[in-house]
């Protein structure tokens, strides 16, 4: 599921600290 969350940040890259 890692892989699928590193997708989803690439797709959708949301600023975050």
């Amino acid at each position: 599921m890692l892989v699928s969350y590193y997708f989803f940040r690439a797709a959708f890259p949301h600023p975050e600290p």
